[in-house]
């Protein structure tokens, strides 16, 4: 799969100088959590990622991968079905929320390295809510 890259927005104050685009969720995700950043949780997560009937596709007896992935990744926002999601991170003393887009498979979230199937697309600097 390939990348589509953005530029992302300078923001110095928000973003840690390793983020780049193209880099690896997982890799993204552990820096970010090393640095002090929060997962932001979306209440809403799994009706956004696995549909407005989550609850009756996760309760059966073997639920989507999608069912967990909010549990998993409590950053997560959304996901789409062309394989885009968005996350979310604050950090105290931040008045401005961290915002990720991703490009890949979002079951992939844990992989490293340069050819991991979820990476970072672009962030910006968004108001916390």
């Amino acid at each position: 799969q390939a990348a589509v890259l953005e530029a992302a927005p300078v923001d110095a104050a928000a973003a840690p100088a390793s983020l780049h685009p193209a880099m690896a969720y997982g890799d993204a995700r552990s820096q970010l959590l090393a640095a002090g950043w929060i997962p932001r949780p979306n209440p809403q997560c799994r009706a956004d990622v696995a549909g407005g009937d989550a609850d009756a596709v996760c309760t059966g007896t073997s639920p989507l991968a999608l069912c967990r992935v909010c549990e998993e990744l409590p950053e997560l926002q959304a996901c789409s079905a062309d394989a885009r999601c968005l996350v979310r991170f604050g950090h105290p003393g931040r008045p401005n929320d961290l915002e990720l887009r991703l490009y890949g498979e979002i079951e992939h979230w844990a992989q490293t390295g340069e050819d991991a199937p979820l990476q970072v697309s672009a962030w910006d600097s968004v108001p916390s809510e």
